[in-house]
C-alpha cells in the first residue's frame, strides 16, 4: 500500500518535531539535574557556615565569661603595683630612722610576691578550663552526626572540625589602664614602652611581659590581648573576619587534637570545618566543602 506524498511529510515532520522534544526535555533535565545539584551543594555549605559560627561563638565565649579574663587581667596590674611599692617601703626600712619597721615590711614584701605567683598560677588553671570546655564543645559538635543530610541520591557527611586555634586579633593592647599614682613605676613603665598612650586613658600594652626592676624581675606579669570597655559599655562576643587573627595556641590541626598550653588568655578563636558532599544526580560526585570562621570574646567590663 502506497502514501500519498503529502502524509509521508506529515509522518516524518511529526517524527521530526518527536525527536527534537525529546532533546530539548532531555537537555532541561539535565540542566535542572546539574541546577539543583549545585543547589543542594550551595544549601549544604550554608548549613556547615551556620554550624562553625555557632561553635565558633561558643568557644569564644569560654574564654572572657563573665569577664574573668577581664578581671585577671586588673588582678595581675594591681598585684604587679603591690609589689613595686612593698619593695620601696622594704628598701625605706634600710636607714636608721624606720629600722625597726623593716621586719613588716619584710613580711609584705613576702606577700605581695607570693600573691603575684598565686594569680599566675589561678590564671594558667583558668586557660586550661577554658580549653577543656572547649575541646568539649567540639566533641558535642562532632558526635551524633546531627550535620548530615540525605535527600534522594545525595547526601553530606562528616561536620568534622579540621583546625581549631586560638589567639588574639593581633591588638598590642589589654584592658588594664596604667595609673599614674605611682610616679616611680609608671616612669619605669612609660621607658620601656609598657603603656600605650590613648586619647581618653593610657592602657599597658598585651602579651609581653611587663618586668619589674632590680630583684621582682623574675616574676612574671602578661597580660592577655582584650579590648576595654568605651564609655562604660563593653564590646559584645562577635564573629570577625580572621585577616588579623593571631594565633598562640593550636587545639586541633588537620583533623587531631594537639596538646599545648598559652601563657596568656586568649580573646580569639578561629574553626575550621569540613564536609563530605556526595551526589548522584547527574553523573557521580564527591567534593568536600570547608568553611572558616573567627570569633572574638566580649570585651572587659567596667572595673568597679
Amino acid at each position: 500500500m502506497k502514501f500519498p506524498r503529502r502524509q509521508l511529510a506529515k509522518r516524518s515532520a511529526r517524527g521530526s518535531m518527536l525527536f527534537l522534544c525529546i532533546a530539548v526535555l532531555a537537555v532541561l533535565l539535565v540542566t535542572v539535574g546539574i541546577a539543583f545539584s549545585f543547589y543542594l551543594v550551595f544549601f549544604s555549605h550554608k548549613h556547615l557556615q551556620s554550624r562553625s559560627e555557632d561553635l565558633a561563638l561558643e568557644c569564644a565565649r569560654q574564654l572572657n565569661e563573665n569577664d574573668h579574663g577581664g578581671k585577671i587581667n586588673n588582678l595581675i596590674g594591681h598585684s604587679r603595683e603591690l609589689v613595686f611599692t612593698s619593695r620601696e617601703l622594704y628598701q625605706r626600712t634600710g636607714n636608721d630612722e624606720f629600722r625597726g619597721l623593716q621586719g613588716l615590711a619584710a613580711q609584705v614584701l613576702d606577700q605581695s610576691r607570693s600573691g603575684a605567683k598565686l594569680i599566675t598560677e589561678e590564671r594558667n588553671r583558668y586557660v586550661d578550663l577554658s580549653v577543656a570546655r572547649m575541646r568539649k564543645a567540639v566533641k558535642e559538635a562532632e558526635s551524633g552526626n546531627q550535620g548530615n543530610l540525605f535527600l534522594a541520591n545525595f547526601s553530606t557527611a562528616g561536620g568534622e572540625v579540621f583546625d581549631l586555634r586560638l589567639g588574639d586579633l593581633g591588638q598590642p593592647i589589654s584592658n588594664v589602664e596604667a595609673s599614674s599614682g605611682v610616679y616611680n613605676l609608671n616612669s619605669y613603665d612609660r621607658q620601656q614602652n609598657f603603656i600605650k598612650p590613648g586619647k581618653q586613658v593610657d592602657l599597658f600594652v598585651s602579651n609581653v611581659n611587663l618586668k619589674l626592676p632590680g630583684e621582682d624581675s623574675d616574676l612574671i606579669f602578661e597580660l592577655s590581648s582584650l579590648q576595654p570597655p568605651v564609655k562604660g559599655q563593653s564590646a559584645p562576643l562577635r564573629l570577625t573576619r580572621g585577616k588579623d587573627f593571631k594565633q598562640s595556641l593550636i587545639l586541633r590541626d588537620g583533623g587531631e587534637d594537639k596538646a599545648g598550653r598559652c601563657s596568656v588568655i586568649p580573646s580569639a578563636v578561629q574553626v575550621t570545618m569540613t564536609m563530605n558532599v556526595k551526589q548522584n544526580i547527574v553523573g557521580e560526585f564527591d567534593s568536600k566543602t570547608r568553611t572558616v570562621n573567627t570569633a572574638c570574646a566580649n570585651g572587659a567590663w567596667t572595673e568597679p
